[in-house]
């Protein structure tokens, strides 16, 4: 895709680099050992390094004329080169009579007797020369213009000679090399990374064939596994937890739905009935309770959806002792209407928690309307919140069976079918408390009832 990095690109020309560092290496490691060679050899210097680039140069400077004849006319280069070094000298005599060539340094002509001179190659000094740039080199070759021989004298090292002498060991090299060597292995390593890669990402694109085939109705579907590189796997069993999250997620939403729909449709029944059955004494109260039921179911439903929606809410500080009060104030005038009472508990000082308040209301909301319709005609439903961020809900009523304290917290679950409601609400306060940190728990109460026990982590206080 047009954007995006290819990993076979990438890893191609990461070995063409890696190829090309070698050489240079390589190079630098021949240079490295001329150098120590020479040392070793007892040079002095690094002026014999300097001695192939005269040569060459003097070679350029070499010209026939008209007539034939061979003579020294210095190219600017060669020219610039015998001006940095003040000691240079150089000739070049014709090989067939031993005589030099016009051009020729006049003052090496004259120290030297070239015309006995049989040799081919050498190295040689001047013994009257004082200077500390005295060695000098002889050597027959061929030119542009023919075969001479080349004589120089008194090479200066210089930085220019360092280039000129690493680019004849590139050039000798790569003239090996790159025949036999450097471009058949570019050729097989850039085939065998193709293949290579191609190959351990065949596997990623089954797994991008499966991904295809994934919807909101196939959300249980993941990735296909098999044959994975070690390198992908982490990406793909990543993407496979990403489905799972996504698919509960999902699931939670259908129950929500679901949810929704039974736990109103029962209280919206009962309520149709009311208004539909002739008028009793009470019908005014029992019409309220039914509408705070439904109210509360509600308020319990959004809370715990927008809770996982935006989880941001969970940062605020809630007074417990403030929000059970106004629960409290809330249920207090229908619970009087209703021939109860409630009775309330808390520190004089606030006790502070963190987290949603709306859905710390929607957990008091929900335990106080049960504990209501738990307790006898005439009795008092007891609210106390303690200093240490916890909050009890007692009634008196038939209470709750040792062996149905956990089922009762379980969606759907109610003891018989004469048994009003849907029994989600307490799934869902015990939703809300685990969201925040808390535990709820059911016992016994003094003298019969119920008791519903939830417990807060503190907030931090600074």
């Amino acid at each position: 895709m047009k954007g995006h990095p290819s990993i076979t690109r990438r890893l191609v020309i990461s070995l063409i680099v890696v190829q090309c560092a070698m050489l240079a290496a390589t190079i630098g490691g021949v240079l490295t050992y001329n150098l120590t060679t020479s040392f070793r050899n007892g040079a002095p210097s690094l002026d014999p390094y300097s001695e192939t680039r005269a040569r060459a140069l003097l070679a350029a400077s070499i010209w026939r004329g008209s007539e034939g004849s061979l003579r020294i006319a210095p190219t600017p280069e060669f020219a610039e080169y015998a001006s940095e070094r003040p000691s240079f000298r150089y000739a070049a005599l014709d090989p067939s009579t031993r005589a030099a060539l016009p051009g020729s340094s006049p003052e090496l002509v004259k120290e030297l007797d070239f015309a006995r001179a049989e040799i081919e190659s050498a190295r040689f000094q001047i013994a009257s020369d004082p200077g500390p740039h005295r060695t000098g080199f002889l050597r027959r070759q061929e030119t542009p213009a023919g075969e001479a021989i080349l004589v120089i004298y008194g090479c200066a090292f210089g930085s220019g000679d360092l280039l000129y002498h690493l680019y004849l060991i590139a050039e000798a090299i790569f003239s090996f090399t790159a025949s036999f060597i450097y471009l058949p292995l570019i050729a097989g390593s850039t085939a065998i990374a193709w293949t290579v890669v191609r190959h351990g990402l065949k596997p990623l694109g089954q797994a991008v064939v499966s991904a295809g085939r994934i919807d909101l109705d196939s959300l249980d579907q993941r990735l296909e596994t098999a044959h994975v590189p070690t390198e992908i796997m982490p990406l793909v069993a990543a993407v496979n937890a990403a489905l799972e999250r996504v698919d509960a997620g999902v699931a939670r939403q259908r129950r929500f739905i679901a949810n929704a729909a039974h736990e109103l449709r029962t209280p919206v029944a009962v309520l149709n009935a009311r208004i539909d059955a002739p008028r009793k004494p009470g019908f005014e109260v029992d019409i309220k309770r039914d509408v705070r039921r439904i109210r509360n179911i509600v308020e319990q439903l959004l809370v715990a959806s927008r809770l996982g929606e935006r989880p941001e809410e969970m940062n605020q500080n809630v007074d417990l002792v403030d929000a059970a009060q106004t629960q409290i104030a809330d249920h207090t005038l229908l619970a009087i209407k209703g021939g109860r009472q409630i009775d309330f508990e808390a520190p004089s000082e606030p006790v502070v928690v963190t987290g949603s308040r709306r859905a710390i209301e929607a957990i008091i909301a929900n335990l106080v309307d049960n504990a209501l319709r738990a307790e006898p005609m005439g009795g008092t439903v007891n609210v106390v919140v303690g200093a240490d961020a916890s909050i009890a809900i007692v009634d008196h009523g038939a209470g709750v069976e040792e062996a149905e304290r956990e089922l009762i917290f379980e969606p759907f679950w109610r003891k018989n079918d004469l048994t009003p409601g849907t029994g989600l609400g307490l799934a869902i306060v015990r939703e809300l408390v685990s969201l925040h940190g808390g535990v709820i728990a059911v016992s016994k109460a003094r003298g019969g009832g119920a008791k519903f026990e939830v417990t807060f982590p503190l907030a931090n206080r600074c």
